[in-house]
């Protein structure tokens, strides 16, 4: 149990690090490769459609790669941490 609770509490760690800076100034983290691609999906959406809004779309593919990639870290976080343990 402990060994558990340490590890997801070294991925949350591992999260805020990697995360954090990212969440809280959107600007610094405009080079990340989701962020292009969403940029790729929300003009090809909004290209045709009239009265779109296109704040939404970007929050939403914002919010759906932070998780891909907030849960992708805490999966491999849980896998290597044991073996420096």
């Amino acid at each position: 149990m402990l060994l558990f609770f340490t590890r997801w509490t070294c991925s949350f760690f591992l999260l805020l690090f990697f995360l954090g800076g990212p969440i809280l100034f959107r600007n610094t983290f405009r080079w990340l490769l989701f962020i292009n691609i969403s940029d790729i999906f929300i003009s090809l959406f909004t290209e045709h459609v009239e009265n779109t809004n296109k704040e939404y779309f970007e929050k939403v593919f914002v919010f759906w790669g932070f998780f891909f990639s907030s849960l992708y870290m805490c999966i491999s976080a849980s896998l290597i941490f044991p073996f420096f343990h």
